[in-house]
C-alpha cells in the first residue's frame, strides 16, 4: 500500500461513519481543526517569538500538550470505530 493510499484511508476513516460511506459531522469537524490548528498554533508562535524576541517554553508547552490532547481523543474516536465495524 503506498503511503498516499495509506493516507487517504485513514482520512476516510477518521471523517466517516461505521458504514464508510456516510460523513460524520463531528468528526469532519476534528479533522478540520486539527488540521487547521496546527499550522496556526506554529504561526501564532513563530510571530510571537519574532514580535517579542522570547520564547516561553511553559506556555509552548502548555499549549502543545492541548493540541496533542486532540490529536488523541479523534484517534480514539477512530481506533473505537475499527473495532466496533463488522467484517
Amino acid at each position: 500500500m503506498t503511503m498516499f493510499a495509506t493516507l487517504a484511508k485513514v482520512l476516510k476513516d477518521s471523517t466517516t461513519e461505521n458504514n464508510g460511506q456516510s460523513f460524520c459531522a463531528f468528526r469532519v469537524a476534528a479533522v478540520t481543526l486539527i488540521a487547521t490548528g496546527f499550522p496556526t498554533f506554529l504561526g501564532c508562535v513563530v510571530y510571537t517569538v519574532v514580535r517579542n524576541g522570547t520564547f516561553d517554553m511553559g506556555s509552548f508547552g502548555a499549549a502543545m500538550c492541548a493540541m496533542l490532547g486532540g490529536c488523541g481523543i479523534l484517534a480514539g474516536g477512530v481506533a473505537a470505530k475499527a473495532r466496533t465495524e463488522t467484517p
